[in-house]
Protein backbone atom coordinates (compact mmCIF):
# COMPACT_ATOMS: atom_id res chain seq x y z
CA UNK A 1 0.00 0.00 0.00
CA UNK A 2 1.79 3.36 -1.01
CA UNK A 3 1.56 6.17 1.25
CA UNK A 4 -0.82 8.38 -0.62
CA UNK A 5 -3.34 5.32 -0.18
CA UNK A 6 -2.17 4.82 3.55
CA UNK A 7 -2.96 8.86 4.03
CA UNK A 8 -6.82 8.62 2.36
CA UNK A 9 -7.29 5.09 4.68
CA UNK A 10 -6.62 6.92 7.79
CA UNK A 11 -8.69 10.19 6.94
CA UNK A 12 -11.71 8.25 5.38
CA UNK A 13 -11.39 6.35 9.07
CA UNK A 14 -11.41 9.78 10.90
CA UNK A 15 -14.34 11.01 8.88
CA UNK A 16 -15.87 8.24 9.47
CA UNK A 17 -15.84 7.63 13.14
CA UNK A 18 -16.42 11.24 13.66
CA UNK A 19 -15.58 12.82 17.53
CA UNK A 20 -17.39 9.76 18.94
CA UNK A 21 -15.65 7.83 21.02
CA UNK A 22 -15.80 3.86 21.57
CA UNK A 23 -18.11 3.22 25.00
CA UNK A 24 -16.32 -0.15 26.70
CA UNK A 25 -18.54 -2.48 27.68
CA UNK A 26 -19.27 -2.83 30.94
CA UNK A 27 -17.92 -6.32 32.82
CA UNK A 28 -20.32 -8.67 34.93
CA UNK A 29 -17.75 -7.51 38.30
CA UNK A 30 -17.32 -3.58 37.63
CA UNK A 31 -19.09 -1.08 39.76
CA UNK A 32 -20.98 1.82 38.09
CA UNK A 33 -19.97 5.70 39.69
CA UNK A 34 -22.50 6.78 41.80
CA UNK A 35 -24.68 9.13 39.84
CA UNK A 36 -23.90 7.03 36.15
CA UNK A 37 -26.69 4.10 35.57
CA UNK A 38 -25.91 0.63 33.54
CA UNK A 39 -27.82 1.29 30.33
CA UNK A 40 -28.95 -2.26 28.56
CA UNK A 41 -29.87 -3.01 25.02
CA UNK A 42 -28.98 -5.29 22.09
CA UNK A 43 -28.38 -3.98 18.43
CA UNK A 44 -29.86 -6.98 16.39
CA UNK A 45 -28.68 -7.25 12.89
CA UNK A 46 -30.77 -9.89 10.39
CA UNK A 47 -30.11 -11.35 7.11
CA UNK A 48 -26.13 -10.72 6.09
CA UNK A 49 -23.69 -12.13 7.91
CA UNK A 50 -20.22 -11.27 8.89
CA UNK A 51 -21.20 -7.65 9.31
CA UNK A 52 -20.52 -5.05 12.32
CA UNK A 53 -23.29 -2.48 13.31
CA UNK A 54 -22.18 0.78 14.93
CA UNK A 55 -25.16 3.17 16.46
CA UNK A 56 -23.75 6.52 17.56
CA UNK A 57 -25.81 8.60 20.33
CA UNK A 58 -25.34 11.45 22.01
CA UNK A 59 -26.14 13.18 25.03
CA UNK A 60 -28.14 15.59 24.24
CA UNK A 61 -27.65 17.76 27.45
CA UNK A 62 -23.66 18.05 27.25
CA UNK A 63 -23.04 17.00 23.79
CA UNK A 64 -20.82 14.13 24.49
CA UNK A 65 -21.20 11.41 21.03
CA UNK A 66 -20.85 7.53 22.21
CA UNK A 67 -20.55 4.58 19.94
CA UNK A 68 -21.32 0.87 20.36
CA UNK A 69 -19.92 -1.97 17.89
CA UNK A 70 -21.30 -5.28 18.05
CA UNK A 71 -21.58 -7.88 15.06
CA UNK A 72 -24.14 -10.51 14.19
CA UNK A 73 -21.86 -13.20 14.67
CA UNK A 74 -18.80 -13.94 16.79
CA UNK A 75 -15.83 -12.44 14.74
CA UNK A 76 -12.51 -14.25 14.24
CA UNK A 77 -10.18 -11.06 14.82
CA UNK A 78 -12.67 -9.07 16.65
CA UNK A 79 -12.73 -8.04 20.75
CA UNK A 80 -12.71 -11.59 22.58
CA UNK A 81 -15.73 -10.73 24.59
CA UNK A 82 -18.06 -10.47 21.33
CA UNK A 83 -20.51 -13.48 21.17
CA UNK A 84 -22.83 -12.55 18.55
CA UNK A 85 -25.48 -11.75 20.36
CA UNK A 86 -26.01 -8.22 20.08
CA UNK A 87 -26.14 -7.46 23.80
CA UNK A 88 -24.34 -4.17 25.65
CA UNK A 89 -24.37 -3.09 28.78
CA UNK A 90 -22.46 0.25 29.00
CA UNK A 91 -22.40 3.06 31.56
CA UNK A 92 -23.70 6.37 31.14
CA UNK A 93 -23.94 9.47 32.69
CA UNK A 94 -27.67 10.95 33.26
CA UNK A 95 -29.38 12.35 30.93
CA UNK A 96 -31.30 13.12 27.29
CA UNK A 97 -29.90 10.67 24.29
CA UNK A 98 -29.94 11.04 20.87
CA UNK A 99 -29.17 7.95 18.59
CA UNK A 100 -28.65 9.96 15.27
CA UNK A 101 -26.45 7.47 13.05
CA UNK A 102 -25.75 3.70 12.28
CA UNK A 103 -23.22 2.30 10.50
CA UNK A 104 -22.91 -0.95 8.70
CA UNK A 105 -19.51 -2.53 8.32
CA UNK A 106 -18.54 -5.65 6.28
CA UNK A 107 -19.03 -6.97 3.25
CA UNK A 108 -21.90 -4.22 2.76
CA UNK A 109 -21.37 -0.58 3.96
CA UNK A 110 -23.41 2.01 4.73
CA UNK A 111 -24.61 4.73 7.01
CA UNK A 112 -27.85 4.93 8.15
CA UNK A 113 -29.66 8.64 9.61
CA UNK A 114 -32.06 7.41 12.26
CA UNK A 115 -33.84 9.65 15.05
CA UNK A 116 -34.50 7.93 17.98
CA UNK A 117 -34.22 8.90 21.86
CA UNK A 118 -33.43 7.98 25.25
CA UNK A 119 -33.73 8.70 28.53
CA UNK A 120 -30.91 7.78 31.27
CA UNK A 121 -32.37 8.64 34.76
CA UNK A 122 -29.68 9.22 37.65
CA UNK A 123 -27.84 5.97 39.40
CA UNK A 124 -30.42 3.24 38.27
CA UNK A 125 -30.58 0.12 35.52
CA UNK A 126 -32.21 0.97 32.42
CA UNK A 127 -33.25 -0.88 29.09
CA UNK A 128 -33.56 0.76 26.07
CA UNK A 129 -34.82 -1.97 23.95
CA UNK A 130 -33.52 -3.76 21.19
CA UNK A 131 -32.71 -1.91 18.06
CA UNK A 132 -33.28 -4.26 14.67
CA UNK A 133 -31.60 -3.46 11.48
CA UNK A 134 -32.96 -6.04 8.60
CA UNK A 135 -31.79 -6.25 5.87
CA UNK A 136 -33.82 -8.04 2.69
CA UNK A 137 -35.22 -8.21 -0.51
CA UNK A 138 -31.78 -9.31 -1.58
CA UNK A 139 -33.16 -11.06 -4.85
CA UNK A 140 -31.03 -10.32 -7.05
CA UNK A 141 -26.98 -10.90 -6.43
CA UNK A 142 -25.89 -8.81 -9.81
CA UNK A 143 -28.00 -5.47 -9.09
CA UNK A 144 -27.31 -5.80 -5.05
CA UNK A 145 -27.65 -1.87 -4.52
CA UNK A 146 -30.98 -1.48 -6.82
CA UNK A 147 -32.86 -4.16 -4.73
CA UNK A 148 -31.69 -4.09 -1.15
CA UNK A 149 -33.94 -3.12 1.37
CA UNK A 150 -33.30 -1.55 5.15
CA UNK A 151 -35.51 -1.16 7.84
CA UNK A 152 -34.93 0.05 11.21
CA UNK A 153 -37.17 -1.14 13.94
CA UNK A 154 -36.66 -0.89 18.17
CA UNK A 155 -38.42 -3.94 19.83
CA UNK A 156 -38.77 -4.71 23.67
CA UNK A 157 -37.36 -8.10 24.41
CA UNK A 158 -36.34 -6.95 28.36
CA UNK A 159 -37.24 -10.24 29.76
CA UNK A 160 -34.84 -11.84 27.45
CA UNK A 161 -32.61 -9.54 28.24
CA UNK A 162 -32.46 -9.42 31.71
CA UNK A 163 -32.14 -13.69 31.46
CA UNK A 164 -28.95 -13.00 29.50
CA UNK A 165 -27.56 -10.41 32.26
CA UNK A 166 -28.19 -12.30 34.67
CA UNK A 167 -26.83 -15.27 33.08
CA UNK A 168 -23.33 -13.48 32.79
CA UNK A 169 -23.41 -12.48 36.39
CA UNK A 170 -24.47 -8.96 36.03
CA UNK A 171 -25.30 -7.18 39.29
CA UNK A 172 -28.53 -5.67 37.06
CA UNK A 173 -30.72 -5.66 40.56
CA UNK A 174 -34.50 -5.99 40.34
CA UNK A 175 -35.72 -2.67 39.68
CA UNK A 176 -35.22 -2.14 35.74
CA UNK A 177 -36.62 1.20 34.38
CA UNK A 178 -37.79 0.49 30.87
CA UNK A 179 -36.94 3.55 28.93
CA UNK A 180 -37.73 2.45 24.93
CA UNK A 181 -35.54 4.27 22.30
CA UNK A 182 -38.37 6.05 20.29
CA UNK A 183 -38.69 9.18 17.95
CA UNK A 184 -40.78 11.11 20.95
CA UNK A 185 -38.13 14.13 21.43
Amino acid sequence: MNFKRMKYFALSFLLLSGCSSMTQMVKPDEKIANNDSLVLGRLVIQNPNNIALIMYFKNINTGKSYAIKKWNHIPLFGPKDEDGTGYFAINLPPGRYWCYKLVQQGFWEGVRNIDLYFNVPTASTVYIGSLIYDVSNMKNMLYLVATMKISISVADEQDDAIYYFKDFNYNIGTNIVKNLMSKDL
